[in-house]
């Protein structure tokens, strides 16, 4: 049985940049030839944003913060992944 693999992409919404120069991050899901956006609630600055390694690449502590963000909603969109492909085996 062939599994169907999820693509997860984080995108800057540019046309929606605030006073302050953030743009706001969202997620893009894409299962079975379906997409999904969803607002993680991060405001990032653009230009510190590296969109091929998918994490800010400033050293600040705010940037570490919001990187592990990054990374937790990863994971938990990963973790759900494998629950619905142990689903589909069944």
């Amino acid at each position: 049985m062939n599994l169907i693999k999820l693509n997860i992409l984080y995108v800057l919404s540019l046309s929606r940049i605030r006073k302050d120069g953030n743009a706001p991050l969202y997620c893009r899901l894409t299962y079975a030839k379906k997409r999904k956006t969803f607002s993680t609630g991060l405001f990032v600055n653009p230009k510190l944003w590296n969109s091929k390694k998918q994490k800010l690449i400033d050293s600040s502590e705010a940037s570490d913060i919001k990187n592990k963000q990054i990374l937790q909603i990863y994971l938990i969109m990963r973790y759900y992944q494998n629950i619905i492909n142990k689903t589909i085996l069944i």
